[in-house]
Parts: structure tokens; sequence; C-alpha cells
């Protein structure tokens, strides 16, 4: 998985498709903590924070195992997103392009400078 489009030393053999995974979040305590978030670095995650970390790597494993699933050996360009729909709600979307890569073959010429 990465967020960029390329993988040094390989090339796109298939694309597979886009795919996304989608997660609603019942917070609860959204309200309360929204105006902490920022200035929460250093100190122990909330509950709020935490719900999202566990979720967040829920979402690259369902993502891992639909490229598995497909015959995808990479996915990329992947993008995480949140949005809040209520006081109490926040979605965590998670897409990425499932592709199949291929090394290259060395360059014949040698090293490129």
């Amino acid at each position: 998985m990465t967020t960029t489009h390329t993988v040094d030393g390989f090339y796109v053999k298939n694309y597979l498709g886009i795919e996304s995974i989608e997660y609603l979040i019942g917070t609860g305590l959204f309200p309360r903590i929204q105006g902490n978030m920022q200035g929460s670095a250093g100190s122990p995650p909330s509950r709020l924070e935490t719900k999202l970390q566990t979720t967040k790597q829920a979402a690259f494993e369902a993502l891992q195992m639909m490229a598995a699933r497909k015959k995808a050996n990479a996915i990329l360009g992947v993008a995480v997103d949140y949005t809040q729909f209520s006081r109490n709600r926040v979605a965590l979307i998670m897409s990425g392009t499932l592709v199949q890569l291929a090394p290259r073959k060395a360059d014949s010429r040698g090293p490129r400078n």
C-alpha cells in the first residue's frame, strides 16, 4: 500500500479497479473533545482518537483483504478521509487503486544519470 501512484523498480501490469472502504464511527464524546483535538499532540490519546486509529487500521486490513481477493499485489494512491456527519458521527473513508505490479527489467545500457 502506498499513497504514491508509482513504485520504484516496478510498472503497473494490470489495473484492477478503484476500491473503497467506509466506516461510520459513533463518537458520543465528539462535542466535548472537538476543541481539544488540535492540542492533543504529546498527550495520551483520547477515546475518540483511539477509536479513529483502530478504525483506520481495520480499514487498511479490509482494503488489503479486498486486494488479495482480486489478485492485486499492490494498492496505489491510497487516500484516507474523515467526514463529520453530525455531532456524534464521523465517517472514515479509505480508497485506493488495486493493481498488479511487475518488476522493470534492468536497462542493458547501464544506470542513467
